[in-house]
């Protein structure tokens, strides 16, 4: 990874839901790690937590999902794994509240395919390894075919809080 520190900076521009999005310390650093052992590839999976308002939640672990795209520069999760996740979730990580994926080149921004494909009422996280430092960034839609909202991003505990697991990610 990148030797700068781990920033979490507000929202670029748009609009902004208020409320924040907690992540724990660990959970970013292991997501922007996962990110980096994975290049030239992307990767992506489920996000566990908790919501404490429609549009605010936490972020206490994650894991990662199989992409089936065999491009470098795209992620589309494993259908069977994203089923699977949601509705056999092993760990007692909480409910699934979100997905993220990583983007290996450019900036923690929704590509156009991101933005049409978001689906409403969950949170999604976008990892980046930029020239100057890591990134993370958070968006949800609220309703379908809706604008995608980027939703402020906040360092939490450790623990990622109550309800928030902060145990290892699976991983490949």
């Amino acid at each position: 990874m990148r030797s700068g520190p781990l920033r979490v900076d507000p929202p670029e521009s748009g609009p902004t839901v208020r409320s924040p999005v907690l992540v724990s310390r660990s959970v970013a650093e292991r997501l922007l790690l996962l990110a980096v052992r994975r290049m030239p590839h992307e990767t992506g999976g489920l996000l566990f937590g908790s919501e404490e308002t429609a549009s605010a939640g936490r972020i206490g672990d994650f894991v990662e999902l199989r992409n089936i795209e065999p491009a470098t520069n795209h992620y589309r999760a494993d259908p069977c794994e994203v089923r699977d996740g949601v509705f056999r979730p092993e760990g007692g990580r909480g409910p699934v509240i979100g997905m993220f994926h990583t983007h290996t080149r450019g900036a923690a921004t929704p590509s156009a395919l991101d933005s049409r494909t978001a689906t409403a009422g969950y949170i999604h996280v976008i990892a980046a390894v930029e020239v100057r430092y890591p990134r993370i960034r958070a968006f949800r839609r609220d309703v379908p075919n809706g604008p995608l909202t980027e939703l402020q991003l906040g360092l939490g505990s450790q623990s990622g809080g109550p309800g928030c697991p902060g145990g290892a990610s699976t991983s490949r």
